[in-house]
């Protein structure tokens, strides 16, 4: 069984500005950064 990823607070944030600039599609940025798209919308939605 894979251990879950515990990503810091930086982390969190760059990708969410990534995601906020729209210059590439969330699933384009989850799948740079090895990431399910629906948890960079929650994450954005906690940043914003």
């Amino acid at each position: 069984m894979q251990k879950r990823k515990n990503h810091t607070s930086g982390f969190k944030t760059k990708v969410v500005i990534e995601a906020i600039k729209e210059r590439e599609t969330i699933q384009t940025i989850g799948k740079k950064y090895e990431i399910h798209p629906n948890q960079i919308s929650t994450w954005k939605t906690r940043f914003l």
